[in-house]
Formats: C-alpha cells, structure tokens, sequence
C-alpha cells in the first residue's frame, strides 16, 4: 500500500473515531482571604496554615495546563486564580486510543515532496549586497542605518548616529493610547520615558545596532512586560505592544461546573 492510499485510509478513519470533548468552567464559591505572600512556599505552591491546605498558583499556567491538571485532579483543590482564568472555558478531551495521527502523516507526506522538490532549486545561486543612499538630509543610509559623513583635512570619516526606536502603548481590551509609559534596557542601564502623545523614544548606541537586545515595558496598572528584539531589523518600524491591566487574583476551594450546567443557570436568573 503506498503513502497516499494510507493517509486516505487513515483520514477516514480519524473521522469515524472522533473525539470527545467535555467542557467546564471553575468556580470558587468562597474566596479565600488569607495573605499570599505571608504563606509558605512549597513545591506546587503554597502552604496555608489556616486551613492546613496546600494552595496551588494556577495563575501562571495556561488554560491547556490548567484544564489538562483538572482531568487527573482528584479531591479538594485550592488554589490562586486571575479573574480572567475564572471567567474562562475549559475543554477536556479524550481521544480515541485507536486513532490514526493523521497530522504526522501529513508532515511527513509534506516533507517527501519538499524533499523531491529540492533538487530542482538546487542550482540557484543567491547574492547579497550593501545597499546605499542618501535621504534628503545628506546622510548616507546602510541597510536602513543611518550614517553620518564627515569631512576633515585629507581625510573622510564616517561616525554613525545612534539608532532609534519608537515605541507605542496601547491598552489590550480598547485601544486606548496610554501616556505614562516606561521603557527600560537593563544591557545599558538606560530608561525612557514617554512623551505628552505617548510616544516613548528609545535611542540605542551603534555598538547595538546588529544585537538583540531585552526591552523591558512598564505603565502604571498595567502587566510588565518584556520582549527581546533585533534592533537592526525594528530600526525603521516602531514598537507598537498591547498591554494588558493587571488582575485582580482570588484563592479559595475551587469547584468545576459543567459549561452545560453553568449556562442552564444563567438562563434562569
């Protein structure tokens, strides 16, 4: 049998043993209101002495992580939410044992053509080159990188300016600009701050143009957030980040409710 009439084969066959699916929500009845910080750190979270429990922080996990936790979970929970992940649904689901991988097949149908394909391209041969200008001001361009030219006695010297990045906060849930944002760069120990429009201009010394450096956003009722980013490539594009208002987060025993069962009681309010 070939690869293609076993990839047909087996499609079929993934969709007769479909998977099933079970969807909840979490719920925490009674929110706790002991002191996080105050309790004592163990492996999986905290330790409550109150209620001699051991609270788990699922406020850093992932809906998969949290709904995969919850399919094993056996007995009382408590544990720390975001409010977010309380508001959220989660699925479980459980596949057939029996049932073909049909994505591996494909990835693995893809990369014999690739394969097969290459040999076509093989001969091509690419080239790279500097490409150069000058804008308007008189100063001669690099790749996108400014560069400064100077004239002196028998001599020409080329000094480059700094590299700049613009960097734009907007707020997640509306879009709303956001004024009193902070961009800190740690490699340099240098903070900027933004501007009555809420532009934050960052200027970065050449020693950096062709490195990836960690930026580091802040904004007052906002998640921090950090990302490392390739200035050379983002020296002519500004930043532009969505952020997110910080969360309020709840501990407590927490309860799984049917999606099904949760929705029948909205309907009755």
């Amino acid at each position: 049998m070939n690869l293609r009439k076993l990839f047909e084969r087996n499609l079929k066959q993934d969709k007769i043993y479909s998977m099933k699916t079970r969807n909840f929500n979490l719920k925490i009845a009674n929110p706790c209101h002991e002191n996080w910080d105050k309790m004592q750190t163990v492996e999986k979270g905290k330790y409550c002495s109150s209620c001699t429990k051991v609270v788990m922080d699922f406020s850093t996990m992932s809906n998969e992580g949290i709904a995969d936790y919850f399919k094993t979970a056996s007995g009382k929970v408590c544990g720390k939410f975001r409010t977010s992940q309380l508001d959220s649904t989660y699925i479980f689901t459980h596949k057939n044992p029996f049932s073909f991988n049909t994505t591996l097949l494909r990835l693995s149908l893809a990369g014999i053509l690739t394969f097969s394909g290459i040999k076509g391209f093989s001969q091509t041969n690419t080239g790279t080159g500097t490409s150069q200008g000058i804008d308007n001001s008189g100063n001669k361009k690099t790749n996108g990188l400014p560069e400064q030219i100077i004239m002196t006695a028998g001599t020409v010297a080329i000094e480059y300016l700094p590299i700049s990045v613009q960097v734009k906060m907007n707020e997640s849930a509306n879009g709303k600009i956001i004024k009193g944002g902070i961009v800190t760069i740690n490699s340099i120990n240098k903070t900027y701050y933004a501007n009555e429009k809420g532009i934050i201009t960052v200027q970065l010394p050449d020693s950096l143009k062709n490195k990836n450096v960690s930026f580091n956003f802040f904004a007052d009722g906002y998640e921090m957030q950090a990302s490392t980013i390739n200035v050379k490539s983002q020296a002519n594009n500004p930043i532009l980040l969505k952020m997110k208002r910080e969360e309020i987060m709840k501990m407590g025993e927490v309860m799984m409710v049917p999606e099904d069962l949760e929705k029948k009681k909205k309907c009755t309010k």
